[in-house]
């Protein structure tokens, strides 16, 4: 094998190392934006709670209704990306697996020469 197949998997190995670290960091931030959206709803007062409503007040409880709905559609966006993350960083690291096996079993053929020179890397 000449060096610029090497270096194109050495390349291919960072790139993949790269999605993989993008991936995961991707999957923590969403969990803990899940948890601190679940910490933070059950503190949105009702929106028809009458103890502080006055005629003045009419805007902020249409609003804080719009928010209390935003927040669940958020956190159902959340709970359906996680999974999804989490398939994206299992099929990468098979990526992975196979592309260190399929470099491995290079090292290994040209090892035992084959007529191709006998390097380790």
């Amino acid at each position: 094998m000449d060096g610029l197949d090497q270096a194109s998997l050495a390349l291919g190995r960072l790139a993949l190392e790269q999605q993989l670290m993008e991936a995961r960091s991707v999957l923590y931030a969403v969990r803990e934006l899940a948890s601190v959206i679940a910490d933070a709803a059950p503190s949105l007062p009702a929106a028809r709670c009458t103890s502080w409503r006055s005629e003045a007040s009419e805007a902020y409880a249409t609003r804080l209704a719009e928010l209390g709905t935003e927040v669940t559609r958020a956190q159902s966006c959340l709970d359906a990306a996680a999974p999804v993350i989490e398939a994206t960083i299992r099929e990468l690291e098979a990526v992975q697996d196979a592309a260190a096996a399929r470099a491995a079993g290079m090292r290994t053929d040209d090892w035992h020469g084959a007529g191709r020179g006998a390097w380790v890397s």
